[in-house]
Protein backbone atom coordinates (compact mmCIF):
# COMPACT_ATOMS: atom_id res chain seq x y z
CA UNK A 1 0.00 0.00 0.00
CA UNK A 2 1.08 3.67 -0.80
CA UNK A 3 2.19 5.59 2.39
CA UNK A 4 0.86 8.61 3.05
CA UNK A 5 3.43 11.79 3.06
CA UNK A 6 6.03 9.50 1.61
CA UNK A 7 9.00 11.66 1.08
CA UNK A 8 9.44 12.27 -2.75
CA UNK A 9 12.50 11.20 -5.03
CA UNK A 10 15.51 13.29 -2.96
CA UNK A 11 16.55 15.32 -6.31
CA UNK A 12 13.17 15.59 -7.78
CA UNK A 13 13.18 19.61 -7.05
CA UNK A 14 16.90 19.67 -8.99
CA UNK A 15 16.40 17.34 -11.90
CA UNK A 16 13.79 20.01 -13.35
CA UNK A 17 14.71 20.16 -17.46
CA UNK A 18 15.27 23.67 -18.20
CA UNK A 19 14.34 24.99 -14.96
CA UNK A 20 17.00 27.26 -13.49
CA UNK A 21 14.55 28.56 -10.20
CA UNK A 22 13.43 26.16 -7.56
CA UNK A 23 9.20 26.10 -7.99
CA UNK A 24 7.75 26.89 -4.79
CA UNK A 25 5.40 23.87 -5.21
CA UNK A 26 6.26 21.05 -7.70
CA UNK A 27 3.99 18.88 -9.14
CA UNK A 28 4.03 15.50 -10.42
CA UNK A 29 2.14 12.07 -10.61
CA UNK A 30 2.78 8.54 -8.93
CA UNK A 31 0.61 6.32 -10.73
CA UNK A 32 -3.23 7.20 -9.86
CA UNK A 33 -2.03 9.77 -7.52
CA UNK A 34 -0.83 13.38 -7.93
CA UNK A 35 1.40 15.10 -5.89
CA UNK A 36 2.55 18.48 -4.66
CA UNK A 37 5.93 18.90 -3.44
CA UNK A 38 7.00 21.93 -0.92
CA UNK A 39 10.02 23.49 -2.71
CA UNK A 40 11.53 24.43 0.30
CA UNK A 41 11.21 21.76 2.50
CA UNK A 42 11.28 18.39 0.22
CA UNK A 43 7.61 17.13 1.74
CA UNK A 44 4.65 16.00 0.11
CA UNK A 45 2.29 18.87 1.16
CA UNK A 46 -0.80 17.38 -0.72
CA UNK A 47 -1.81 14.33 -2.50
CA UNK A 48 -4.96 12.94 -4.41
CA UNK A 49 -6.75 11.37 -7.24
CA UNK A 50 -7.98 14.64 -8.02
CA UNK A 51 -5.26 16.80 -9.92
CA UNK A 52 -7.45 19.99 -9.76
CA UNK A 53 -7.38 19.58 -5.46
CA UNK A 54 -3.90 19.15 -5.83
CA UNK A 55 -3.30 22.62 -7.83
CA UNK A 56 -5.80 24.32 -6.27
CA UNK A 57 -4.01 23.06 -3.13
CA UNK A 58 -0.45 24.73 -4.49
CA UNK A 59 -2.01 27.70 -5.30
CA UNK A 60 -3.83 28.81 -2.42
CA UNK A 61 -0.82 27.95 -0.15
CA UNK A 62 1.00 30.72 -2.50
CA UNK A 63 -1.27 33.07 -2.36
CA UNK A 64 -0.03 35.34 0.38
CA UNK A 65 3.69 34.15 -0.10
CA UNK A 66 3.52 34.07 -3.94
CA UNK A 67 5.62 32.00 -6.19
CA UNK A 68 6.16 29.01 -9.15
CA UNK A 69 4.31 26.37 -9.25
CA UNK A 70 5.79 23.34 -11.56
CA UNK A 71 4.04 20.56 -13.15
CA UNK A 72 6.00 18.04 -14.60
CA UNK A 73 5.33 15.62 -17.48
CA UNK A 74 3.78 12.21 -16.54
CA UNK A 75 3.49 8.84 -18.21
CA UNK A 76 -0.51 9.68 -17.90
CA UNK A 77 -2.39 13.24 -18.37
CA UNK A 78 -3.31 14.83 -15.23
CA UNK A 79 -7.38 14.66 -15.37
CA UNK A 80 -8.66 17.76 -14.67
CA UNK A 81 -12.71 17.39 -12.98
CA UNK A 82 -12.87 21.18 -11.20
CA UNK A 83 -11.75 24.25 -12.43
CA UNK A 84 -8.46 25.54 -11.21
CA UNK A 85 -8.42 29.40 -9.93
CA UNK A 86 -5.05 30.67 -10.49
CA UNK A 87 -3.62 33.25 -7.57
CA UNK A 88 -2.13 37.03 -8.01
CA UNK A 89 1.71 36.42 -8.71
CA UNK A 90 1.89 32.54 -8.23
CA UNK A 91 2.83 31.28 -12.12
CA UNK A 92 2.23 27.84 -12.89
CA UNK A 93 5.13 26.46 -15.57
CA UNK A 94 4.81 23.01 -17.47
CA UNK A 95 7.31 21.02 -17.74
CA UNK A 96 7.47 20.38 -22.24
CA UNK A 97 4.58 17.55 -22.79
CA UNK A 98 3.39 17.77 -19.74
CA UNK A 99 -0.60 18.09 -20.69
CA UNK A 100 -3.91 18.69 -18.41
CA UNK A 101 -6.92 16.95 -19.73
CA UNK A 102 -10.28 18.30 -19.14
CA UNK A 103 -12.15 14.88 -17.34
CA UNK A 104 -16.07 14.29 -18.02
CA UNK A 105 -16.87 16.05 -14.82
CA UNK A 106 -15.66 19.58 -16.10
CA UNK A 107 -17.93 22.04 -17.03
CA UNK A 108 -17.58 25.21 -18.17
CA UNK A 109 -14.15 26.15 -17.75
CA UNK A 110 -10.55 24.19 -16.89
CA UNK A 111 -8.68 27.86 -15.50
CA UNK A 112 -11.58 30.45 -14.27
CA UNK A 113 -10.17 33.88 -14.09
CA UNK A 114 -13.70 35.52 -13.54
CA UNK A 115 -12.92 36.60 -9.71
CA UNK A 116 -15.30 39.52 -9.84
CA UNK A 117 -15.36 42.88 -9.66
CA UNK A 118 -11.94 44.59 -11.13
CA UNK A 119 -9.22 41.68 -9.59
CA UNK A 120 -5.55 42.55 -9.88
CA UNK A 121 -3.83 39.47 -11.34
CA UNK A 122 -0.36 39.31 -12.55
CA UNK A 123 1.05 36.21 -13.06
CA UNK A 124 2.61 33.60 -15.98
CA UNK A 125 1.40 30.35 -17.26
CA UNK A 126 3.68 28.50 -19.62
CA UNK A 127 4.58 25.29 -21.26
CA UNK A 128 1.92 23.26 -20.92
CA UNK A 129 -0.94 21.39 -23.27
CA UNK A 130 -4.45 22.00 -22.21
CA UNK A 131 -6.96 19.36 -23.73
CA UNK A 132 -10.77 19.67 -23.66
CA UNK A 133 -12.68 16.73 -23.69
CA UNK A 134 -15.59 17.71 -26.24
CA UNK A 135 -17.73 18.83 -23.30
CA UNK A 136 -15.73 21.39 -21.46
CA UNK A 137 -16.53 25.02 -23.04
CA UNK A 138 -13.19 27.39 -22.11
CA UNK A 139 -9.94 25.78 -21.15
CA UNK A 140 -9.21 29.73 -20.17
CA UNK A 141 -11.88 32.11 -19.23
CA UNK A 142 -11.73 35.77 -18.24
CA UNK A 143 -13.60 38.29 -16.92
CA UNK A 144 -13.27 41.53 -14.56
CA UNK A 145 -9.32 40.99 -14.20
CA UNK A 146 -6.90 44.05 -14.73
CA UNK A 147 -3.73 42.12 -15.16
CA UNK A 148 -0.43 41.47 -16.37
CA UNK A 149 -0.69 37.82 -16.97
CA UNK A 150 1.44 36.17 -19.87
CA UNK A 151 0.81 32.46 -21.31
CA UNK A 152 3.30 31.20 -23.88
CA UNK A 153 4.12 28.14 -25.03
CA UNK A 154 1.13 26.44 -24.99
CA UNK A 155 -1.25 24.16 -26.49
CA UNK A 156 -4.78 24.30 -25.89
CA UNK A 157 -6.94 21.70 -27.93
CA UNK A 158 -9.94 19.98 -27.92
CA UNK A 159 -12.56 22.38 -26.15
CA UNK A 160 -16.37 22.27 -27.48
CA UNK A 161 -17.25 25.98 -27.26
CA UNK A 162 -14.14 28.57 -26.70
CA UNK A 163 -11.01 27.70 -25.91
CA UNK A 164 -10.33 31.32 -24.62
CA UNK A 165 -12.85 33.46 -23.92
CA UNK A 166 -12.95 37.24 -22.76
CA UNK A 167 -15.95 38.67 -21.35
CA UNK A 168 -16.01 41.03 -18.68
CA UNK A 169 -13.24 44.20 -17.85
CA UNK A 170 -10.20 42.60 -19.05
CA UNK A 171 -7.16 44.26 -19.34
CA UNK A 172 -3.44 43.40 -20.25
CA UNK A 173 -2.96 39.93 -21.03
CA UNK A 174 -0.09 38.88 -23.57
CA UNK A 175 -0.71 35.41 -25.53
CA UNK A 176 2.45 34.12 -27.38
CA UNK A 177 3.58 31.36 -28.84
CA UNK A 178 -0.04 29.51 -28.44
CA UNK A 179 -1.36 26.96 -31.01
CA UNK A 180 -5.37 26.87 -30.75
CA UNK A 181 -7.57 24.80 -32.21
CA UNK A 182 -10.95 26.65 -32.79
CA UNK A 183 -14.03 24.26 -32.70
CA UNK A 184 -16.41 23.56 -35.48
CA UNK A 185 -18.99 26.43 -34.30
CA UNK A 186 -17.20 27.77 -32.20
CA UNK A 187 -14.14 30.40 -31.91
CA UNK A 188 -10.61 30.33 -31.23
CA UNK A 189 -10.24 33.42 -28.99
CA UNK A 190 -13.66 34.91 -28.18
CA UNK A 191 -13.55 38.84 -26.84
CA UNK A 192 -17.26 40.01 -26.70
CA UNK A 193 -17.85 42.58 -24.15
CA UNK A 194 -21.61 43.55 -24.48
CA UNK A 195 -22.78 44.83 -21.16
CA UNK A 196 -21.64 46.72 -18.05
CA UNK A 197 -19.17 49.40 -17.21
CA UNK A 198 -15.84 49.35 -18.48
CA UNK A 199 -13.96 47.10 -21.76
CA UNK A 200 -11.65 44.56 -23.20
CA UNK A 201 -8.06 46.19 -23.81
CA UNK A 202 -4.54 46.47 -24.06
CA UNK A 203 -4.31 42.62 -24.80
CA UNK A 204 -1.71 41.40 -27.00
CA UNK A 205 -1.54 37.91 -29.52
CA UNK A 206 2.06 36.99 -30.22
CA UNK A 207 2.68 34.29 -32.42
CA UNK A 208 -0.73 32.27 -31.85
CA UNK A 209 -1.72 29.49 -34.51
CA UNK A 210 -5.55 28.97 -34.70
CA UNK A 211 -6.26 26.14 -36.76
CA UNK A 212 -9.55 24.04 -36.82
CA UNK A 213 -13.24 23.92 -37.85
CA UNK A 214 -14.71 27.36 -36.49
CA UNK A 215 -13.84 30.71 -36.50
CA UNK A 216 -10.54 32.23 -35.56
CA UNK A 217 -11.00 35.38 -33.43
CA UNK A 218 -14.46 37.01 -32.91
CA UNK A 219 -14.27 40.68 -31.43
CA UNK A 220 -17.92 42.41 -30.33
CA UNK A 221 -18.29 45.27 -28.33
CA UNK A 222 -16.56 47.31 -26.16
CA UNK A 223 -13.01 46.74 -27.19
CA UNK A 224 -10.36 48.69 -27.29
CA UNK A 225 -7.02 47.93 -29.11
CA UNK A 226 -6.63 44.69 -28.67
CA UNK A 227 -3.25 43.45 -31.35
CA UNK A 228 -2.39 40.29 -33.06
CA UNK A 229 1.20 40.07 -34.40
CA UNK A 230 2.76 37.37 -36.08
CA UNK A 231 -0.26 35.20 -35.89
CA UNK A 232 -0.99 32.55 -38.62
CA UNK A 233 -5.09 31.48 -39.08
CA UNK A 234 -5.74 28.49 -40.88
CA UNK A 235 -9.53 28.00 -39.61
CA UNK A 236 -12.39 26.72 -41.90
CA UNK A 237 -15.71 28.12 -40.69
CA UNK A 238 -17.02 31.23 -41.93
CA UNK A 239 -15.12 33.83 -40.75
CA UNK A 240 -11.24 33.75 -40.04
CA UNK A 241 -11.44 36.91 -37.57
CA UNK A 242 -15.10 38.45 -37.35
CA UNK A 243 -15.47 42.14 -36.08
CA UNK A 244 -18.65 43.87 -35.04
CA UNK A 245 -20.42 46.28 -33.12
CA UNK A 246 -22.94 45.70 -31.31
CA UNK A 247 -25.61 48.75 -31.34
CA UNK A 248 -24.48 49.63 -28.06
CA UNK A 249 -20.27 49.79 -27.70
CA UNK A 250 -18.09 50.13 -30.84
CA UNK A 251 -14.81 48.10 -30.99
CA UNK A 252 -11.78 50.50 -31.42
CA UNK A 253 -8.07 50.08 -32.84
CA UNK A 254 -8.27 46.22 -33.56
CA UNK A 255 -4.58 45.54 -34.89
CA UNK A 256 -3.72 42.88 -37.22
CA UNK A 257 0.45 42.87 -38.43
CA UNK A 258 2.33 40.86 -40.15
CA UNK A 259 -0.60 37.68 -39.85
CA UNK A 260 -1.03 35.33 -42.35
CA UNK A 261 -4.47 33.51 -43.12
CA UNK A 262 -4.60 30.75 -45.28
CA UNK A 263 -8.07 28.74 -45.97
CA UNK A 264 -7.33 24.87 -46.94
CA UNK A 265 -9.80 25.60 -49.75
CA UNK A 266 -11.39 28.56 -51.40
CA UNK A 267 -14.11 30.13 -49.33
CA UNK A 268 -15.86 32.33 -46.87
CA UNK A 269 -14.07 35.41 -45.49
CA UNK A 270 -10.59 36.31 -43.45
CA UNK A 271 -12.04 39.29 -41.95
CA UNK A 272 -15.32 40.65 -41.79
CA UNK A 273 -15.90 43.90 -40.09
CA UNK A 274 -19.53 45.23 -39.47
CA UNK A 275 -22.39 45.92 -36.80
CA UNK A 276 -24.95 43.59 -35.92
CA UNK A 277 -26.65 46.16 -34.18
CA UNK A 278 -28.29 49.76 -35.65
CA UNK A 279 -25.57 50.32 -37.65
CA UNK A 280 -24.20 53.01 -35.29
CA UNK A 281 -21.58 51.16 -33.81
CA UNK A 282 -19.67 50.79 -36.36
CA UNK A 283 -16.07 48.93 -35.72
CA UNK A 284 -13.34 52.14 -36.08
CA UNK A 285 -9.71 52.47 -36.09
CA UNK A 286 -9.33 48.94 -37.22
CA UNK A 287 -5.57 48.42 -39.13
CA UNK A 288 -4.82 45.30 -41.10
CA UNK A 289 -1.12 45.54 -42.56
CA UNK A 290 1.62 43.48 -43.70
CA UNK A 291 -0.29 40.80 -43.77
CA UNK A 292 -0.53 37.54 -46.07
CA UNK A 293 -4.50 36.77 -47.08
CA UNK A 294 -4.88 33.65 -48.97
CA UNK A 295 -7.71 31.40 -50.48
CA UNK A 296 -11.21 32.79 -49.52
CA UNK A 297 -13.73 33.74 -50.96
CA UNK A 298 -13.26 37.53 -49.66
CA UNK A 299 -10.42 37.78 -48.18
CA UNK A 300 -11.35 41.60 -46.31
CA UNK A 301 -14.84 42.41 -46.36
CA UNK A 302 -16.48 45.64 -44.73
CA UNK A 303 -20.11 45.85 -45.39
CA UNK A 304 -20.07 48.09 -42.13
CA UNK A 305 -16.95 49.41 -40.97
CA UNK A 306 -15.41 52.95 -40.28
CA UNK A 307 -11.53 54.27 -40.36
CA UNK A 308 -10.54 51.30 -41.45
CA UNK A 309 -6.57 51.35 -42.75
CA UNK A 310 -5.75 48.24 -45.22
CA UNK A 311 -1.86 48.78 -45.92
CA UNK A 312 1.12 46.87 -47.93
CA UNK A 313 -0.79 43.06 -47.57
CA UNK A 314 -0.13 40.41 -50.18
CA UNK A 315 -3.19 38.81 -51.46
CA UNK A 316 -3.45 35.54 -53.14
CA UNK A 317 -5.76 33.61 -54.95
CA UNK A 318 -9.00 34.79 -53.55
CA UNK A 319 -11.87 33.26 -55.75
CA UNK A 320 -14.04 36.61 -55.79
CA UNK A 321 -12.69 39.63 -53.90
CA UNK A 322 -9.33 40.75 -52.28
CA UNK A 323 -11.15 43.84 -50.66
CA UNK A 324 -14.77 43.65 -50.95
CA UNK A 325 -16.75 47.15 -49.54
CA UNK A 326 -20.23 48.32 -49.65
CA UNK A 327 -20.96 51.91 -49.45
CA UNK A 328 -21.46 51.73 -45.62
CA UNK A 329 -17.91 51.46 -45.33
CA UNK A 330 -16.79 54.96 -44.32
CA UNK A 331 -13.20 56.55 -44.46
CA UNK A 332 -11.47 53.56 -45.40
CA UNK A 333 -7.42 53.63 -46.45
CA UNK A 334 -5.89 51.25 -48.63
CA UNK A 335 -2.36 51.26 -49.28
CA UNK A 336 0.02 49.43 -51.30
CA UNK A 337 -0.51 45.72 -51.61
CA UNK A 338 0.07 43.16 -54.45
CA UNK A 339 -3.70 41.62 -54.91
CA UNK A 340 -4.68 38.72 -56.71
CA UNK A 341 -7.06 38.19 -59.52
CA UNK A 342 -10.28 39.13 -56.78
CA UNK A 343 -8.98 42.62 -56.80
CA UNK A 344 -11.03 45.41 -55.37
CA UNK A 345 -14.68 45.22 -55.24
CA UNK A 346 -17.32 47.93 -54.13
CA UNK A 347 -16.33 51.27 -53.39
CA UNK A 348 -17.09 52.20 -50.03
CA UNK A 349 -17.27 56.10 -48.74
CA UNK A 350 -14.59 58.53 -48.72
CA UNK A 351 -12.07 55.41 -49.59
CA UNK A 352 -8.37 57.20 -50.09
CA UNK A 353 -5.80 54.82 -52.43
CA UNK A 354 -2.32 55.80 -51.96
CA UNK A 355 1.04 53.87 -52.75
CA UNK A 356 2.20 51.15 -54.68
CA UNK A 357 -0.43 50.26 -57.46
CA UNK A 358 -2.84 52.71 -57.07
CA UNK A 359 -0.72 55.52 -57.98
CA UNK A 360 2.21 55.28 -61.25
CA UNK A 361 3.84 57.34 -63.08
CA UNK A 362 5.61 56.88 -66.97
CA UNK A 363 6.57 57.95 -70.56
CA UNK A 364 4.60 56.71 -73.24
CA UNK A 365 5.77 57.27 -77.05
CA UNK A 366 3.15 58.58 -79.57
CA UNK A 367 5.06 57.54 -82.54
CA UNK A 368 5.69 59.44 -85.93
CA UNK A 369 2.35 59.66 -87.82
CA UNK A 370 0.19 58.79 -85.16
CA UNK A 371 -2.42 60.72 -82.99
CA UNK A 372 -3.17 57.84 -80.27
CA UNK A 373 -1.20 55.90 -77.84
CA UNK A 374 -2.30 53.16 -75.57
CA UNK A 375 -0.96 52.99 -72.35
CA UNK A 376 -0.94 50.19 -69.52
CA UNK A 377 -1.15 51.76 -66.38
CA UNK A 378 -0.46 48.81 -64.19
CA UNK A 379 -2.68 49.66 -61.13
CA UNK A 380 -4.66 47.52 -59.02
CA UNK A 381 -7.96 49.31 -59.87
CA UNK A 382 -9.20 51.78 -63.01
CA UNK A 383 -7.59 55.03 -62.08
CA UNK A 384 -10.15 57.80 -61.42
CA UNK A 385 -7.43 60.63 -62.36
CA UNK A 386 -5.43 61.04 -65.88
CA UNK A 387 -2.61 63.69 -65.89
CA UNK A 388 -0.52 63.62 -69.49
CA UNK A 389 1.98 66.06 -70.72
CA UNK A 390 3.64 66.62 -73.76
CA UNK A 391 7.38 67.37 -74.72
CA UNK A 392 6.65 68.99 -77.85
CA UNK A 393 4.18 71.72 -79.82
CA UNK A 394 2.81 68.81 -81.93
CA UNK A 395 1.55 66.50 -78.60
CA UNK A 396 0.58 70.02 -76.33
CA UNK A 397 -2.78 69.38 -76.92
CA UNK A 398 -3.84 66.13 -75.53
CA UNK A 399 -6.96 64.31 -73.98
CA UNK A 400 -7.40 60.89 -72.11
CA UNK A 401 -10.28 58.47 -73.17
CA UNK A 402 -10.79 54.76 -72.89
CA UNK A 403 -10.20 54.22 -69.02
CA UNK A 404 -9.96 51.01 -68.20
CA UNK A 405 -9.32 47.81 -65.86
CA UNK A 406 -5.64 47.59 -67.58
CA UNK A 407 -4.96 50.41 -70.25
CA UNK A 408 -6.02 54.40 -71.66
CA UNK A 409 -5.36 55.62 -74.13
CA UNK A 410 -3.67 59.10 -74.71
CA UNK A 411 -5.04 61.55 -77.61
CA UNK A 412 -3.47 64.48 -79.27
CA UNK A 413 -5.43 66.92 -81.67
CA UNK A 414 -2.20 66.96 -84.27
CA UNK A 415 -0.59 63.76 -86.03
CA UNK A 416 2.90 63.64 -85.06
CA UNK A 417 5.78 64.03 -87.80
CA UNK A 418 8.10 62.36 -85.67
CA UNK A 419 8.09 59.89 -82.32
CA UNK A 420 6.93 62.29 -79.53
CA UNK A 421 7.32 61.90 -75.59
CA UNK A 422 4.59 62.12 -73.39
CA UNK A 423 4.68 62.27 -69.65
CA UNK A 424 1.34 60.83 -67.93
CA UNK A 425 0.18 60.22 -64.18
CA UNK A 426 -2.36 57.93 -63.20
CA UNK A 427 -3.91 57.34 -60.04
CA UNK A 428 -7.48 56.07 -57.90
CA UNK A 429 -9.17 58.34 -55.84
Amino acid sequence: MRQPLRQPHPIRTSEIENYEIPPSYLIYKDGAYTIAVNGNTGKEDSSSTESATVIQYALDQLATAKGTVYIRKAATDYEINTKITPKDRVNIIGEKDACLKAGCNLVPAMFDLEEGANTVMRMTMSGFRLEGNNVCNFAIGFDNVYSNMIFEDMEILGFVSVPVNFKGNVWGVTMRNILITAPNGGYGIRINRTSGAGQIGLNNFYYVHISGAGTAIRIIGDAYKNTFYNCHITTTGTYGVYIAGDGTYTPYLSIFRDCWFERGAQGNRAIQITDVGAFTTRPELTLIENCHIGNYDIAIYLPYASKTTIRNNYFSTNATDDINMTATALDTLIEGGVYSAGGIGGSGTRTLYEGQGFKNTGVAAMLNTNATVTVAHGLALTPTIVLATGTHAEVNDLYVTAVGAANFTINSAAVTTADRDIYWEARVR
